[in-house]
């Protein structure tokens, strides 16, 4: 009843996958290292005012400062982590590209059924299959809806013997 389709994974290229994993990695460590260092800062700074308040003076003058720093130093070690993210990514990718050329593809089954309604139906929205219904509704209430006329003459209601004697005397009439 369903066919399945194959498709193989014969190449993965290396550029595409180096720019999007470089940005990902970066944008989640940098999230992750900002949040880690402003609480690190914060327990730093409730820790040395308990301590003693000069020392917690001190503290609050260069706060501007410790926010900037913290910031570019989540930035930096986030775009390093990203670029050994990449590079590590680049070797699978490479890796995966000289093993498939000897050993073949990866390969997957799909069936038809998701593979029609993902090629037709992945950008609608419910109202526009909606009117994909309706329009084939009406279609199919407009083909009952004509009229079934049919003019019938002598010979449709002749045996078959004698139609084809008649088709055969109007085609060679005798003179």
């Amino acid at each position: 009843m369903f066919k399945n389709q194959t498709i193989e994974l014969n190449r993965i290229p290396v550029w595409p996958v180096a720019k999007v994993i470089f940005i990902v990695s970066s944008i989640i460590y940098f999230a992750y290292f900002l949040l880690f260092f402003s609480v690190i800062a914060k327990m730093f700074s409730s820790f040395t005012s308990n301590l003693d308040p000069v020392l917690d003076e001190s503290f609050s003058q260069i706060g501007t400062f410790g926010g900037i720093a913290v910031f570019f130093v989540s930035l930096f070690i986030s775009g390093v982590i990203g670029f050994i993210s990449t590079v590590f990514s680049v070797i699978g990718v490479i890796a995966y590209n000289i093993v498939s050329s000897f050993v073949g593809p990866v390969k997957f089954e799909i069936s038809s059924d998701l593979l029609l309604a993902q090629t037709q139906n992945h950008s609608l929205d419910e109202g526009a299959i909606l009117q994909i219904v309706r329009k084939e509704i009406n279609q199919k209430e407009q083909e009952r809806a004509k009229p079934q006329t049919k003019t019938y003459t002598e010979t449709d209601f002749m045996p078959q013997q004698e139609k084809k004697e008649e088709q055969n005397n109007d085609e060679n009439p005798v003179s």
